[in-house]
């Protein structure tokens, strides 16, 4: 039953609504401009002098997203448009987090408005749209990609993605100009994969909205013969997928690529774990609550009844009643497509490091799928006498009593996200085994010098994980924070050993030599820390200072101006040209000088 001729249906009403639904998201998360950078915004952002100018900006399109900080290492995340927004909020803000909270959260207003384009557009119901846009909008699911900065890569996809696809349905509308749409569909879609991988899936969606709805105008598109359905539909497809040819080209040369195993795995437990992490989005779509950054997902490696079994037969009841609902309703089959089209990716585990394979920002844009079939729910229970605001009263109570309950839900877990310390302490809460946020918690605690806890933890992950190297790497970094350089050195030789592919950790262990009166061996550490970053942030710096204490000053001063040209706003390598610049004036001798080396310019790693 339709209320678009109602009160509440009428254009004003439906503006009225669609800006509350927009103001109860923006205090639902409004806590988030208060919060700090955490996990890699330090590393992405404030580390990182690529987002720091403007004149790095064609290497967003020949580096990975990490390659700055080792263009060696294989990396799967070829996004240039999010460098450039990362980029353009430095411009805006500087490192003042509160500016990037605030453009993260108007991304996701945006998205929420976009969400209610497309529901109206497939409902064509405005009421039923904003229910779509409320539940998308104020959802908890979303609070990764809403509070945390770099969490931003979702909704800036999306807005793009969702863009698109409206671009695209308006260039259907024989009143308008088609030709126009469907070049502003594809130059959008062109910025969707550019910002992140999962838009590609796009074509897809697309092929199936032009094989449930037929050309424009067309009543019964059933009718047709299934060939030439199909055909028509991926004829619709090609210019998108010429997009993704050339996106393919790009990123394999870039990063060497379409992607690279992170985790070696067998089929079968690809196999084996897909129906617990399938059950886990399900779960947090539906009961979004005890939310966390980090999550204890294992992999299942044989047929188990608890970690199989069980999920399996849930996940066939839910495919089966979605199965039921979308032979009956074209509306649900394309929201079913928006909902599970984006998911599949997320089932090559290999791609993920361990404990990484699950997290709540990879269903950001699913989540639009879902809140449009909740939509559709929705509509159903028009009826009953009872009447609030001339709507059906179930409707109306449903909304506030929903809306209410996932705006607190996303208000009070939200706060977990206000920094590091807060962030770890809660994701060892729900998920005392991940790794990552055993060694996250423990660099925040060697940052405010609590090393005999931090060591303890770093042990803990070795105890499990012995060859890992992040975990020998970081505990390096504490035993050198402490001054024990011989454990130190051990610790990172080990890492290196596991990994020799990273360009810090080379760093590391030629300033630990150093500083143990090895220069020579410390130069050598450095000078292949360079070979694999040559313009990563400190590594001449560092070789700069160790030829400096060795009486080598004008080559000293070489690395000192390459350290410049790849971060020109150090001071401190600054003052190193400037006070080497004097003594080569002054004619001052350069006589070889083995003390320690004061280099500590490398940091702990993260994840």
């Amino acid at each position: 039953m339709s209320t678009d001729h109602s009160d509440l249906g009428s254009r004003t009403s439906a503006g009225f609504l669609v800006a509350l639904v927009l103001s109860l998201t923006f205090v639902a998360y409004s806590g988030v401009i208060r919060y700090e950078f955490v996990l890699d915004d330090t590393a992405l952002i404030v580390e990182n002098p690529v987002v720091h100018s403007w004149r790095f900006l064609p290497r967003y399109f020949t580096r990975s997203l990490w390659g700055f900080e080792n263009p060696n290492l294989p990396g799967s995340y070829y996004r240039p448009v999010f460098s450039f927004w990362l980029r353009l909020n430095h411009m805006l803000f500087g490192l003042n987090p509160a500016g990037w909270h605030l453009t993260t959260l108007g991304m996701h207003l945006a998205v929420t408005l976009l969400v209610y384009f497309l529901a109206a557009r497939l409902l064509r119901e405005r009421l039923a749209a904003i229910f779509a846009a409320a539940i998308f909008g104020l959802h908890p699911i979303h609070i990764e990609a809403v509070a945390w900065v770099c969490g931003v890569t979702d909704p800036l996809e999306a807005a793009l993605f969702l863009g698109s696809l409206l671009c695209y349905l308006k260039s259907r509308d024989r009143e308008l100009r088609s030709g126009a749409w469907m070049a502003a569909s594809l130059v959008l879609y062109g910025f969707a994969i550019l910002a992140k991988e999962s838009a590609a899936v796009l074509p897809l969606i697309i092929v199936a909205y032009k094989w449930l709805y037929g050309s424009p105008g067309e009543r019964n598109p059933g009718a047709r013969p299934h060939g030439v359905r199909i055909v028509r539909a991926f004829q619709t497809a090609v210019p998108y997928l010429g997009l993704i040819a050339i996106y393919v080209v790009m990123r394999v040369r870039v990063v060497k690529g379409l992607t690279h195993t992170m985790t070696e795995m067998p089929l079968t437990t690809v196999f084996f774990t897909a129906p617990s992490v399938l059950w886990f989005y399900v779960k947090h779509m539906v009961w979004p609550f005890g939310l966390s950054a980090f999550y204890d997902t294992h992999y299942v490696t044989r047929f188990d009844v608890s970690n199989f079994a069980v999920p399996a037969v849930v996940m066939v009841i839910v495919v089966a009643g979605l199965g039921w609902w979308v032979r009956r309703s074209r509306e649900a089959a394309f929201a079913a497509l928006l909902l599970a089209a984006p998911v599949l990716p997320l089932l090559n585990f290999r791609v993920f490091l361990e404990d990484e394979i699950a997290h709540d920002r990879y269903m950001y844009l699913p989540s639009v799928g879902f809140a449009i079939l909740c939509a559709l729910g929705w509509r159903r229970l028009a009826f009953g006498r009872f009447r609030i605001f001339g709507q059906p009263g179930i409707q109306v109570l449903l909304t506030v009593m929903i809306g209410g309950v996932l705006g607190v839900a996303t208000a009070y877990q939200s706060v977990y996200w206000a920094d590091n310390l807060v962030l770890y302490s809660h994701g060892l809460k729900v998920a005392p085994n991940n790794t990552l946020a055993k060694i996250n918690l423990a660099n925040l605690a060697v940052k405010r010098g609590y090393y005999a806890a931090a060591t303890n933890l770093y042990q803990q992950v070795l105890e499990r994980r012995p060859n890992f190297w992040l975990a020998n790497y970081n505990l390096g970094y504490a035993y050198y924070k402490q001054g024990k350089l011989e454990e130190a050195e051990r610790s990172i030789s080990q890492a290196t050993e596991a990994n020799p592919l990273n360009a810090q950790e080379f760093l590391a262990l030629g300033t630990i030599r150093a500083e143990r009166g090895r220069p020579e061996q410390g130069e050598r550490d450095i000078r292949r820390a360079i070979e694999l970053a040559p313009d990563g942030a400190n590594n001449h710096y560092a070789l700069g200072l160790v030829l400096k204490a060795r009486g080598d000053l004008s080559g000293a001063l070489s690395e000192f101006k390459a350290e410049l040209a790849n971060n020109p706003e150090q001071s401190a390598t600054r003052e190193q040209v400037a006070e080497i610049e004097a003594r080569i004036h002054s004619a001052e001798p350069q006589n070889p000088r083995n003390h320690r080396v004061p280099v500590d310019k490398f940091s702990p790693g993260q994840h």
